[in-house]
């Protein structure tokens, strides 16, 4: 490494820090100064891919449990309506299950889309 050209060094600690952070397999060595440019790229290209997959993810659920909170508040406030209007038993099943249906059938067409 001290014979090593000062450029070659800082690409070798360079492919080294990528890996540490990607969590690449540090066990591949690279040639040539191209080999190591283009494990450098793959490593950093390969680490940005599964960050977007994950945080698409992690949006998906999110997006899935607010509209479960949104649909249990709104559950919530006309159950208390009924019940402060006292509406039959029968007719608050009924809404209940309409608006479970509701609930259903705008989550298969969001699938949808």
């Amino acid at each position: 490494v001290a014979t090593a050209h000062p450029g070659a060094v800082y690409l070798a600690s360079l492919q080294f820090s990528v890996g540490m952070l990607t969590g690449a397999d540090m066990t591949l060595s690279a040639g040539n100064t191209l080999e190591r440019l283009f494990l450098i790229v793959m490593m950093v290209v390969g680490f940005l891919v599964c960050s977007m997959i994950v945080s698409q993810i992690l949006l998906t659920m999110q997006k899935l449990t607010q509209d479960m909170s949104e649909f249990m508040e709104d559950t919530r406030a006309i159950r208390e309506f009924m019940v402060s209007r006292g509406v039959s038993m029968v007719l608050q099943t009924k809404v209940k299950r309409y608006m479970e249906y509701q609930f259903k059938s705008r989550k298969v067409v969001h699938q949808n889309h």
